[in-house]
Formats: C-alpha cells, structure tokens, sequence
C-alpha cells in the first residue's frame, strides 16, 4: 500500500516510516534514487509530497473482551480469529481502571505519577509522547473515536479527528463503519483507536434481542443502586451492600445482559475485521483487568491474578501466529512501532515489543488513600507476588503460581518464600507507589 505525506524535505526522514521489510521492496532506494544530482530547488520541488509506505493501524480497546476472560466463549467469533493471531496468555494490567490503564496502553509507561498527584516523583502529561502523537509524526493521519470520557485531554493529543463521548447511542458496529470510512478517505496510511464500553451498560441502541435481559436487570436490582442519572449503568453497583438473595438475582440477570452485549459486538467486530485490508496492523484489547459482575470485587479492583489480567490478540499479516507466554499493557505502543519500523520514542517507554524479555517488572499497582490502602503486584516467570498495605498498617504478602493456578485461587505465602530477588523488586515497586500515594489524591 502507498500513501502520501506531503511534508517539506527536511522531514523527510520523518515521513517515509515504513514496514520493515520496506528496503526489500525499493520505497528506500527508490526515493534517493528520485533526488540523486538534483539541485536543491529542484529537489524540494519535486518531493512536495513524498510517499509513504505504511500500514493501515487500529487499535480496538474492548471491555468485552473483559468478559471473554470471566466466561470462556462470551466472544466465540473473534476467539476463532484469534487462534491464527499472536495472542498473549497473560496479559497483565498496570492499574485497574480506564484512565491509568489506557494511558499505559498510549504511553508505554506505568503511569502512576501522572494519577497519584502530589507525589515529588510526578512526571508532567506534556513530557510524555503518546502514540498518536508518534504516528503522527511519522505520516499517519489519526483518529480517535471513544465511547469513554477518560480518553481526554492529553490522552487525546495527536489524534487529528476525536469524537469522544460518554454513554453515547453509538453501537460498536457504527463506530466501525466511520474507521472504515476514514481508511478510504484517506491517501496518508491511518492510525484509529477505538474504544467501546459496552459491558457498562450495554449501551442503546442495542440489539433487540437484548432489551429482555437489560429490563429484567432493572427489575432484579434494587433501585438506588440501578439508577445513576438518567441512563442505566452497571459500572458503580455496589454488591458488598446487597443482601446474598440481592447479589444472587441481580448478578445473574446482569450475567445474562452481559452477555448478550458481548455476543452483539463479537458480530460486529468480526464483520469490521473481515473488512478491512489484510495488511492492517490490528491489535484488540482491554482498557483494564476484569473485575466485572464479581460481588467480592465490586467493578475493578483486586490485585489477584484474575483480575490484573487483560487481553491481547495482534492481528498482523507479516507475522506467523504466536503464543506469549506474558506480558503488559505497557508494551503495546513499543509492539506497534516495531511494527511499523519506527524508532520509539527517546528514554520513554518501560515496555518491550512483544517476544521481547521486559526491561523492567510487569507490575501493577493500587493508590487509594482514602482508604489508608496500597497494594502492588509483580510478575516474573510463572509467579505473581502480591504486598498490600491495608488501614491500620497491616501488610500482607501473596504469592501465586500463575502457570498451574492461572485464577489465583492458592495462595502459596504460608509455605512457599518468596525469591528473594523478586521480593526485592516487588519492595522497590511497592515504595515508589506508596512515595505517590498521598492524601488527597485525586487519582
């Protein structure tokens, strides 16, 4: 695929970012060959617009693949595709709701400082480059387009056309539509982020079939905690309130209307999928851990195994299919450079393309100093180590065997140490979050 970028001739290098496999095919040789022996003038005249060989890239950032994690099958269609993807077997968060972890997915950094305000460590937002801003840089025309609030103001710098909206009547399969027309729109090779949110609600207008079960939710939970403002959410349900009768009934149907969302966007994105160009870059993930419909664990939080983990599946034609054995949100915008052919960004990124050993701990992390609580989590290997600070001062330790018990349901502390070379690293991450985590935060 050829694109144009119309750059002036001192950004060419800039401009013509291209497949790794680019100098192989000529677009290198073929443009010095364009300039050998002209004048400057010349020159500059004629590469008024220089092309650009580069791929189409979207960035699919989907709660109900969340769900896919809680119940096996919820996406049957896209765990077909993903059979012949790249696919992450464990995909770790950075935190455990969507602004700090879709920051991490931009940025390629735990993004702790830039959430936990206060802290001397704090990192400023316009020091930190995102890879839209990095694409578009290199040539890509970029597009934003949310179903989630969270993704504003420096989350959205380097998208050249943002529509972000909150609990919007937008399905999946409308959002799609407009990223296939702006990939036909455009000469430029295309950057699309798309972020859906349909496990908060899911959203109308919805599939037909879907009403039933979303009605008899409203119906099963009680009232105060079912209806927030004039739209339906699921997303602030406070389960350790109800009575056991009350989480039974209300999780089951809500179970149910989850479930028939995700069945909805499955569809959808699979026909989104099937019409694409085969050589589009696509990656589809979390915008953080599970955590939903659980009543021990409200919307998002516990430091357990299953809820840190996310998903990732990398739809990439240059690339055989692959299994990762482990890896973090953080390394998703090195994954998509490397990609592309790009340098990334100079002393930024904390993560690693994928197959890549990480060059610091997979790590994720909780500040709430409301509650006097802290906790971080660390991968290494097959292990996860857990140390949580709760009121009162009392710290604890866990340790999970992530390959044999991917749930995280024996904790291993009682009888088995923690490598002390990891528990030292899981100290160091545990300090430089409790450094951050101070009172009044507004994370």
């Amino acid at each position: 695929m050829v694109r144009w970028c119309a750059l002036p001739i001192l950004l060419l290098a800039a401009c013509t970012a291209a497949p790794l496999d680019s100098a192989e095919e000529g677009g290198e040789s073929a443009v010095e060959e364009d300039h050998t022996g002209d004048s400057q003038e010349d020159s500059a005249e004629e590469t008024a617009e220089v092309p650009v060989e580069g791929r189409d890239v979207v960035v699919v950032v989907l709660d109900t693949a969340r769900y896919q994690l809680f119940e096996e099958g919820a996406l049957p269609l896209l765990s077909a595709r993903a059979e012949g993807a790249e696919l992450v077997e464990n995909m770790t968060t950075t935190a455990g709701w969507t602004r700090p972890a879709t920051s991490s997915l931009m940025s390629g950094l735990r993004i702790e400082e830039r959430y936990v305000l206060g802290g001397e460590a704090a990192v400023a937002e316009d020091a930190v480059e995102t890879l839209a801003e990095t694409l578009q840089a290199h040539g890509w025309h970029t597009s934003l387009n949310s179903a989630n609030s969270a993704l504003s103001d420096w989350l959205s710098q380097g998208f050249e056309e943002q529509v972000i909206d909150d609990k919007d009547d937008e399905t999946a399969g409308e959002r799609f539509d407009s990223v296939l027309a702006q990939l036909e729109a455009h000469e430029e090779p295309v950057f699309a982020w798309v972020q859906l949110m349909e496990l908060h609600v899911p959203y109308a207008p919805m599939a037909t079939s879907c009403v039933a079960e979303v009605e008899a939710s409203e119906a099963q939970c009680p009232v105060e905690l079912f209806d927030i403002g004039n739209e339906v959410t699921y997303a602030f349900i406070d389960f350790k309130s109800m009575s056991a009768e009350d989480q039974a009934a209300c999780g089951e149907v809500l179970h149910l209307g989850q479930a028939c969302a995700a069945l909805q966007v499955d569809a959808e994105l699979d026909a989104f999928l099937t019409a694409l160009p085969p050589e589009t870059l696509v990656a589809i993930t979390t915008d953080h851990g599970e955590g939903w419909l659980d009543p021990k664990t409200d919307h998002n939080w516990s430091l357990n195994q299953k809820i840190a983990r996310s998903y990732l599946a990398l739809f990439d034609a240059e690339h055989a299919s692959a299994r990762y054995p482990l890896a973090s949100q953080v390394d998703l915008a090195p994954t998509v450079l490397d990609r592309l052919g790009i340098e990334a960004p100079a002393d930024q990124y904390e993560g690693v393309p994928l197959g890549q050993e990480p060059t610091t701990p997979i790590h994720a992390w909780r500040c709430a100093p409301q509650s006097l609580t802290v906790e971080t989590a660390l991968w290494e290997n097959d292990l996860q180590a857990i140390r949580i600070r709760r009121p009162g001062g009392k710290e604890t330790y866990e340790l999970y065997d992530t390959l044999n018990d991917p749930d995280s349901e024996v904790d291993l502390a009682a009888t088995q140490a923690i490598p002390p070379d990891m528990l030292a690293r899981l100290d160091e991450t545990f300090l430089r979050t409790e450094g951050l985590c101070v009172e009044g935060s507004s994370w």
